[in-house]
C-alpha cells in the first residue's frame, strides 16, 4: 500500500483513534465498537514495557502494574512514549482515556460479563498504575503527573489540567466498576484518596479553566513569587500561519472534564462558567476534527446557538471542515485552509456532537433535547440510545416536545428531564398509564420492563396543534397564483378537519392532526418555492434567443421548457411530497441556470494543465463539453481561426517551446475566447545548456541566513542545497554578458506538500533600470518545476522566495538545489515557394473581380 499518509496513518491516542468511536454507542452501533475494546485487550500486554521504560513501573511475569500507550500506536501494537523533536508524543493518559470509551460501552449496554472479565482487570491495573506514578507537589499542594504536557499546545509542566482531569475520570469509573461487581474495597479507598486531591478543574484570573497550574490570565503564567511571564509556544499550531498572530489553539485539552469527561456539568455552574469562558477563547474555527470535538463541548454547555454555528463551521468548512465528497479535512496550510488533508475523525466526532445536541445522559438521568437550535425547531429522531440502554425516539415541532417514547432494553428506572415534563402522563405501549415520581417540575423517575415502550405525548391540549392551525392559514396568504390553486384547496381541507378535532375536543387526535398539518406546511412551502422557481425560469425561456441555430442552445432551451412543463403537472398532484417538489425545483433550476450560462461555458481545456515540461511519453488533449462545435488549434503562436487544423487526437510536442491555442467554432463562425497553454519539452531541455553555471556572480544580499552557500543553488541538481532560514529572502544572479532567457527551472533537495516547500515566489530580471517579473506569485508544487516565459536578455536575473510552505520550520529549512536558466529554441527551416504560389492565385481571382474566391484561396 501507500506510504505517504498524513501521519503515516497511525493511531493517534491524544484525542483521534478515541473520536473515532465517539458516537457508536448513541448512535445504536455499539457492535462497532467490539473491535475496539478487543484491540485494547491485546495493546495492554505491550502497554507495560512502556510503563515500564517510562516510569520504572515494572510488570514481572504475571504481574499488572500498569500499562500505558503514548501519543502514536499502530496495528502492530506499537505503545511506546516520547518523539524526538515533538512533545506531541508524550502522552502517558492515552491508555486513561482509551479506557473510558471502553467504560461507555458498559455504561450503554451493561454488559457486566465484559466489565467483569475483560475491562475491569485494565480499569483497575491503570488506576493502580496511577496509584504508585502520581507525585505529591508540596508546591501545588495536590497529587500530580509529572512530567506532564497539554496536547499539542505549550511547554511540559507538572499536573497539566489535562492529565489531572483524566486520571480523575479513571479513578472515578474504576471505583464505579469496582463498587458494581463489590470487589477491592481497600483499592478504592486509596483511589479515593488519590482521587480526592487531585484538583482536576482550576479557575484562571479571566474566569477560564486553567490548562497548567501556572496559568493566570490567557497566555500568561506566573510561578511561585516570579514575575509573570508569557506561556512558553502558547497557541503554537505548527504554522497554522506563515507569520504574526497565531490562531487560537486547535486542541482543547483543558476541557476534557467536560467532554470526553463529566466533572464539569450544568450541576457545577462554577465549572460550568469557566468552560464557556475557555470556549469562547478558542473560537469557532479550527481543523475539522477539532471542529468537531467543539460541537460535543458546546453541546454539553446546552448553549445551542455556539453548537450551530460549529455545525455550519463544519459542514461549510471545506479544507478544515467537510469537503463537497462530505468527508472531514484536517486542512493545511494558513488557518488550516489551504489545502485538504483527508481525517475522518472529524465525520464521526461530528456524528457524536449531534447526538449530544439532541439527548444526554452522562449525569446520570436523560436530557432530552439539551442543545436543539432554532433552526432545528421541527424534527424527530429515532434510535438515538441512553446509557441504561434505554432506546429513544423523539418528535419536536415549533421548538416544543411532542412524543417521546422509550423502549427499555435492561429494565432499570428511567430518570428523564423535559421542561415541564412532570405535568405529562407516561404510557405503556397498551396505554396503560404508569405512575411516574416527580423529582421537580422537569424531572421524573419511573420503573420499566425490559422490553416494554413507554410514551410521554406532549399534546394532550390542543394548544399546538391551534398554534400550527393559525401558521397554516399564514401560509394560504402566500399560496397566490393559479398554478398553487390544488395545493391551496387541499391546505384549506386538512385545517377545516384540525379545527373540527379542537372544536370536538378529540384529545386523542390532537398529536396525529398536528403532525398532518406540519407535513403540509412543509409541502406548501416547497409549493411556493417552486412556483416561484418556475416564475424565473419562465421569464428566462420567453427571453431566449429564437433566431440562434446552435444545436446546443436550441436543446437547452427545448429542456427548460419541458422542465416547467413538468413542474406545472406537479404542483396539480395534491399527494405530491416535500422531496418531489424541491427535487422538481432543483431540475427548474438547473435548467435555467444552463440556459442562462450557456454561453459561459463555451471553454477550451488544454490538458496536462499541472505541468508545464512534457517528457517523451506526454501528450497535449484538448477538449470540450459541446461536440457539436470544432475545436481549431495551432501550436505556432497565431490565435486559431475557423481554417486552423481541427483537433482530433492527442499529439505530442515537436518543439524545445511550443504555445498551443485553440478555440471554438461553429462552421466560419468563431464561439469561444482563444485559450492557451505554454509547454517546455523535457527531452530538449534534458539536452540543453543551462546558463547559471556561467554566472559572475551570485549573492542573497544577506538576507537568507545562508549566504556562504548561496552558490550551491547554482551548481545543477546534485542534492547540494542552499537553505535560507528567512523569509522573504532572494536569490540574484550576475553575469559579464547579457543572457538571453526564456525557461528556468527551481528545484528542491526535497518536497513534501505544505510542510516542505515554496508557496510564493517570483524570477525577475533587470533591465537597466528596474526588475521586471516574468514569473509572479507562483507556487512550486512539487519537488522541482520549470516556468516558461516570453524571452528577455539581461546581465542581472533573480529569484525570489517570498513565502515557504506553512510548516517549513517543523522541518528545518528549505533547501533549494538548482536554479537554473535556459535559452529553449529551434532551427526553423522556412520553405515561401508555397505561399507565392497561394498569392499569385488570389491575384489572378481579385483580377478577374472573383473577390470571394480569392479571400478563401489566401485562407
Amino acid at each position: 500500500g501507500e506510504g505517504n499518509f498524513a501521519w503515516g496513518g497511525d493511531y493517534h491516542f491524544n484525542i483521534n483513534v478515541q473520536m473515532n468511536y465517539w458516537p457508536t454507542l448513541a448512535s445504536n452501533l455499539a457492535e462497532c465498537q467490539t473491535a475496539y475494546n478487543d484491540y485494547l485487550n491485546v495493546l495492554k500486554k505491550a502497554g507495560r514495557y512502556a510503563a515500564a521504560a517510562a516510569f520504572g513501573i515494572k510488570s514481572n511475569e504475571g504481574e499488572e502494574n500498569g500499562w500505558l500507550v503514548g501519543c502514536f500506536s499502530t496495528p502492530y501494537m506499537f505503545s511506546a512514549l516520547g518523539q524526538k523533536n515533538n512533545a506531541a508524543g508524550w502522552n502517558p493518559i492515552g491508555s486513561a482515556w482509551a479506557l473510558l470509551n471502553a467504560y461507555e460501552y458498559y455504561l450503554y449496554t451493561e454488559d457486566t460479563d465484559y466489565l467483569k472479565n475483560e475491562l475491569y482487570p485494565s480499569l483497575k491495573e491503570v488506576a493502580n498504575f496511577w496509584n504508585e506514578a502520581l507525585y505529591w507537589s508540596e508546591y501545588q499542594q495536590r497529587y500530580v503527573s509529572a512530567p506532564s504536557y497539554s496536547p499539542e499546545n505549550g511547554p511540559i509542566v507538572n499536573g497539566a489540567s489535562y492529565d489531572q482531569q483524566f486520571i480523575w475520570q479513571h479513578f472515578e469509573n474504576t471505583i464505579q466498576a469496582a463498587e458494581t461487581l463489590g470487589v477491592d474495597a481497600d483499592l478504592v479507598a486509596e483511589w479515593k484518596e488519590k482521587q480526592s486531591k487531585l484538583d482536576p478543574v482550576l479557575v484562571g484570573d479571566d474566569g477560564q479553566v486553567k490548562e497548567w497550574y501556572e496559568e493566570t490570565h490567557f497566555g500568561k503564567a506566573q510561578a511561585g513569587d516570579l514575575g509573570e511571564i508569557d506561556i512558553p509556544q502558547w497557541r503554537q499550531s505548527l504554522g497554522a500561519q506563515s507569520g504574526g498572530v497565531q490562531p487560537p489553539h486547535r486542541h482543547l485539552s483543558h476541557l476534557m472534564a467536560l467532554y470526553p469527561c463529566n466533572m464539569i456539568s450544568k450541576d457545577n455552574p462554577e465549572f460550568m462558567d469557566a468552560a464557556i469562558v475557555s470556549l469562547n477563547e478558542r473560537g469557532l474555527d479550527a481543523t475539522g476534527w477539532s471542529k468537531a470535538h467543539k460541537l460535543n463541548l458546546w453541546a454539553r454547555t446546552g448553549h445551542s446557538k455556539e453548537a450551530f454555528q460549529i455545525v455550519q463551521s463544519a459542514v461549510g468548512g471545506g479544507n478544515s471542515g467537510f469537503l463537497t465528497n462530505l468527508l472531514s479535512s484536517h486542512g493545511g496550510g494558513a488557518n488550516y485552509k489551504g489545502y485538504p488533508i483527508f481525517q475522518i475523525d472529524g465525520n464521526f466526532g461530528y456524528t457524536a456532537g449531534v447526538n449530544e445536541m439532541l439527548l444526554q445522559s452522562q449525569l446520570g438521568y436523560v436530557q432530552f433535547l439539551p442543545a436543539v437550535p432554532e433552526q432545528w425547531n421541527t424534527g424527530h429522531v429515532e434510535g438515538i440510545v441512553a446509557r441504561g440502554n434505554f432506546e429513544i425516539d423523539m418528535n419536536w415541532s415549533e421548538g416544543k416536545a411532542d412524543r417521546f417514547e422509550i423502549k427499555s432494553r435492561n429494565g432499570n428506572t428511567f430518570t428523564g428531564e423535559y421542561e415541564n415534563i412532570a405535568a405529562y402522563a407516561v404510557k405503556k405501549s397498551d396505554g396503560t398509564k404508569v405512575e411516574t415520581t416527580a423529582i421537580t417540575d422537569n424531572k421524573i423517575s419511573f420503573p420499566t420492563e425490559a422490553g416494554e415502550t413507554y410514551t410521554i405525548d406532549f399534546n394532550s391540549t390542543p394548544e399546538k396543534l391551534q398554534g400550527v392551525i393559525n401558521q397554516a392559514k399564514d401560509l394560504l396568504d402566500k399560496m397566490g397564483g393559479k398554478v398553487l390553486d390544488v395545493q391551496k384547496a387541499h391546505l384549506v381541507e386538512l385545517i377545516q378537519a384540525a379545527e373540527k378535532v379542537v372544536e370536538e375536543e378529540k384529545s386523542d387526535e390532537y398529536y396525529d392532526n398536528t403532525q398532518i398539518l406540519l407535513k403540509a406546511i412543509k409541502v406548501g412551502e416547497a409549493a411556493i418555492e417552486l412556483r416561484d422557481s418556475c416564475s424565473e425560469a419562465e421569464e428566462v425561456y420567453e427571453g431566449r434567443d429564437v433566431n440562434e441555430d446552435w444545436a446546443s442552445y436550441v436543446n437547452t432551451a427545448a429542456d427548460l421548457d419541458n422542465q416547467l412543463d413538468a413542474a406545472i403537472e406537479l404542483l396539480q398532484d395534491k399527494e405530491c411530497t416535500v422531496t418531489e417538489l424541491n427535487l422538481m425545483k432543483k431540475s427548474v433550476d438547473k435548467a435555467k441556470d444552463a440556459l442562462l450560462g450557456i454561453w459561459d461555458k463555451l471553454i477550451v481545456t488544454i490538458k496536462p494543465t499541472d505541468k508545464e515540461m512534457l517528457g517523451a511519453e506526454d501528450k497535449v488533449t484538448i477538449s470540450s463539453e459541446f461536440d457539436d462545435l470544432q475545436i481549431r488549434y495551432t501550436t505556432d503562436g497565431n490565435d486559431p481561426m475557423w481554417f486552423s487544423d481541427e483537433y482530433t487526437k492527442p499529439f505530442a510536442l515537436t518543439k524545445s517551446k511550443e504555445t498551443v491555442k485553440a478555440a471554438l467554432f461553429l462552421g466560419r463562425r468563431q464561439m469561444s475566447a482563444v485559450f492557451t497553454a505554454d509547454y517546455v519539452n523535457e527531452v530538449a531541455l534534458g539536452t540543453a545548456e543551462s546558463l547559471e553555471q556561467d554566472y559572475s556572480s551570485v549573492t542573497d544580499n544577506g538576507t537568507s541566513g545562508d549566504s556562504a552557500n548561496v552558490a550551491k543553488a547554482l551548481d545543477g541538481k546534485n542534492n547540494e542545497a542552499w537553505y535560507p532560514s528567512v523569509f522573504p529572502t532572494s536569490l540574484e544572479v550576475t553575469f559579464d554578458d547579457p543572457v538571453k532567457v526564456n525557461a528556468a527551472e527551481v528545484a528542491l533537495d526535497w518536497f513534501w506538500p505544505g510542510y516542505y516547500g515554496i508557496d510564493d515566489l517570483d524570477i525577475e530580471y533587470w533591465n537597466g533600470t528596474e526588475w521586471i517579473a516574468v514569473v509572479k506569485g507562483e507556487e512550486l508544487g512539487a519537488q522541482s518545476k520549470v516556468f516558461s516565459f516570453d524571452e528577455f536578455e539581461a546581465e542581472k536575473v533573480r529569484l525570489n522566495l517570498n513565502k515557504p510552505a506553512p510548516y517549513y520550520f517543523f522541518y528545518g529549512n528549505v533547501g533549494i538545489d538548482a536554479f537554473r536558466l535556459f535559452n529553449l529554441s529551434d532551427k526553423v527551416t522556412t520553405d515561401k515557394s508555397l505561399l507565392d504560389q497561394v498569392i499569385s492565385v488570389a491575384q489572378k481571382c481579385v483580377d478577374n473581380g472573383e473577390v470571394d474566391e480569392a479571400i478563401e484561396s489566401v485562407q
